[in-house]
Parts: structure tokens; C-alpha cells; sequence
């Protein structure tokens, strides 16, 4: 009976600790932010640079601890009927571990590319493998920034300010329990209005 009791009590410590995170992703421009706490949205930006921060577990290489935000920006809804919650994340073809951009020499992003079959993947394991920065850090757990200024779109490089299009659709995804599958707080997709 008392290692019913202490195995009770520590499923409910992990179920109340998988539950404390929560996937809220803010995207910050100049004075003005939004915080994005549910699975749909839409937000006005003007064509100047912006950032999104967001929180995550760090990443663990040498454990197989790969934890960090997915982030997938297209143009129209092509794809999106296939991402909801519960789905595996393995048939999402833009979330495919294989499609991961690299980064540039210097370990960041400089453009945000724009393409329906590829992802970003924002991590920080130490300050020398990561490739965002680190705004602070609780436990296992960071607060993050990716800083954006241009987009790469049809194999050009634009500067925001000069982007043509109006509207595009960010797709975010934070497999925060590592289970492969869309967990419910775990994907945010928002349209974003440039004016």
C-alpha cells in the first residue's frame, strides 16, 4: 500500500508539472505585443522587423533531447487540413525532421523562408549550439527570442519593409512532452496581416 501511495503521488506531480507549461508565444514589434495563447489567430504587423519569444525546454544532444520551437511560415492555407491536435507529427510533411533548415555560418537565421515543405527550428543547448538567444532561464526550461528582419520568398531575399506580400501564415509548433504527437497547447498557427 505505501508504494501505491508514493507512486500516486508522484503520477500526479508529473501530470501537474506536464500541465504548469504553457505555449504562449509572443510576437513583439516596437511598444506593441501579442501574445498568442490559442491555437488560431490573426495579427496586424507593419512591414518593420519584429521577434518572437517563447519558452522551451533546452536541448540535451547528448541525451537525444531535442526540444525546441518548429516554426513553418507559408503563404496560403496549402497543408494545413493535416495539422491538428492529435495528429502524429512525423505526417506533417513541413515538420519532418529532414526538411529542418540549416542555419547560416554564423549559427542564426538571417531570413525567415517561406516554403511549404520546411521548417525552422529554434534551439538553445549551450551558447555554442543554439540558434537563438537566450532571454532567461528557469530549471530545464528557457525564455527564448528569434529577432526577424527579412524573409526569403521564391529565392529572393527581401527586407521587410520591401516584402510584397500582405499576409502570411506562421505555424508554430512546440512538442514541449517529446511524445511525437500534436498535444492540445502544443501548435499555434496565426495569420499574419503586414500593413
Amino acid at each position: 500500500m505505501k508504494y501505491f501511495i508514493a507512486i500516486i503521488f508522484f503520477l500526479i506531480i508529473d501530470v501537474s508539472y506536464a500541465q504548469d507549461f504553457k505555449n504562449e508565444i509572443s510576437i513583439i514589434q516596437k511598444d506593441t505585443t501579442f501574445i498568442l495563447s490559442k491555437e488560431n489567430s490573426e495579427i496586424s504587423l507593419q512591414k518593420k522587423p519584429f521577434s518572437i519569444q517563447f519558452h522551451s525546454k533546452f536541448d540535451n544532444a547528448k541525451k537525444d533531447q531535442f526540444n525546441g520551437l518548429k516554426v513553418t511560415v507559408v503563404k496560403n492555407n496549402f497543408n494545413l487540413a493535416a495539422v491538428e491536435e492529435g495528429i502524429p507529427i512525423s505526417l506533417i510533411p513541413f515538420f519532418e525532421d529532414m526538411v529542418a533548415l540549416p542555419t547560416q555560418d554564423f549559427g542564426f537565421y538571417t531570413s525567415v523562408l517561406v516554403g511549404n515543405y520546411n521548417h525552422h527550428y529554434l534551439f538553445y543547448e549551450e551558447e555554442t549550439k543554439r540558434n537563438i538567444r537566450l532571454i532567461s532561464r528557469k530549471n530545464d526550461t528557457g525564455f527564448f527570442e528569434w529577432e526577424i528582419s527579412k524573409f526569403y520568398i521564391e529565392d529572393t531575399e527581401t527586407a521587410i519593409e520591401s516584402l510584397s506580400e500582405n499576409k502570411l501564415i506562421f505555424i508554430f509548433l512546440n512538442d514541449y512532452n517529446s511524445n511525437e504527437l500534436i498535444d492540445a497547447d502544443e501548435l499555434h498557427i496565426v495569420n499574419v496581416v503586414f500593413k
